[in-house]
């Protein structure tokens, strides 16, 4: 953490190389940038061969998570829905524990590496 505070950063961005569960074990490393001042968004990855919908949207290459009515499923004829999934567990945790995590992003692969560096640095 010491490269953090040498350099001043006021805010970064931790970013989970997974999905969910990822983003949560990231949780330590939002606590320990807090400790020292630095204000912190944090990130994961949508699973990809799955769906996410976010208030009736389909997945961009970058998603900001919200309260909003999210969803997860498997493209198919029957449109299977899966429930396990943690990412808006995240979002109300992060209110109820008050962990004082910025925005929580998720970046989807569906449309490939380039639209989402597109996206980002947009």
């Amino acid at each position: 953490m010491r490269l953090f505070t040498e350099k001043h950063y006021s805010k970064v961005l931790v970013i989970g190389t997974g999905s969910g569960r990822d983003m949560a074990s990231c949780v330590l490393i939002t606590d320990r940038l807090r400790q020292i001042e630095v204000e912190v968004d944090l990130a994961g990855f949508l699973s990809p061969w799955a769906l996410h919908v976010f208030d009736r949207q389909l997945e961009k290459p970058v998603n900001r998570l919200t309260q909003k009515k999210t969803r997860k499923f498997v493209p198919s004829i029957e449109n299977v829905s899966l429930d396990s999934y943690f990412e808006p567990t995240l979002y109300r945790l992060n209110k109820e524990l008050d962990l004082e995590i910025g925005t929580l992003y998720l970046f989807s692969l569906q449309y490939g590496t380039e639209r989402l560096r597109r996206s980002l640095k947009g």
